[in-house]
């Protein structure tokens, strides 16, 4: 005499309802590190994008060159986001003495032409370039990014005889 049950046992269907727990837990998990992630992107993007703007308006309207530049870190709400505020910071270019970058101590009397040359080029470097770095912070939440690039002084004079 055979047995022909149709169906499922207990046992099959607690298994599969097990896996199928296991799948929608790693499913919804996922999902919420997906979100997370997706809302700090934004906020990094949001971030960025505030910080290239104003990079771009620095770019295009710079400031005079000066040393006071260097001592003044300029910082200030914007004014269609409250909740972040920018910082702006500039630095002069600098370029270590003749002595220090060829690891000499003293100048030898074959290399004081070369040393003429370095210290002519360093000057004019130090009068035309300048860094400026752009630093976006949003307000509740602390996180920050930044930006720097590279200005060209216009107004620089440059000298070539040594």
């Amino acid at each position: 005499m055979r047995n022909n049950q149709k169906g499922f046992t207990l046992i099959e269907v607690m298994i599969a309802l097990a896996i199928f727990g296991v799948f929608i837990v790693a499913f919804v998990s996922g999902q919420g590190g997906n979100i997370l992630d997706s809302t700090s992107m934004r906020e990094e993007q949001r971030m960025f994008t505030l910080a290239n703007n104003k990079l771009s308006e620095i770019i295009n309207n710079p400031p005079e060159f000066s040393e006071s530049l260097t001592s003044n870190i300029d910082t200030k709400t914007f004014e269609e986001e409250q909740n972040y505020e920018w910082s702006v910071e500039f630095k002069k270019f600098e370029i270590p003495e003749f002595t220090a970058a060829s690891g000499q101590e003293e100048v030898p009397a074959e290399q004081e032409t070369q040393n003429r040359v370095y210290s002519r080029i360093k000057e004019n470097l130090e009068k035309m370039l300048w860094q400026v770095r752009v630093t976006v912070k949003n307000k509740e939440t602390g996180q920050t990014s930044s930006l720097s690039t590279w200005l060209q002084n216009d107004k620089a004079t440059v000298r070539f005889q040594y």
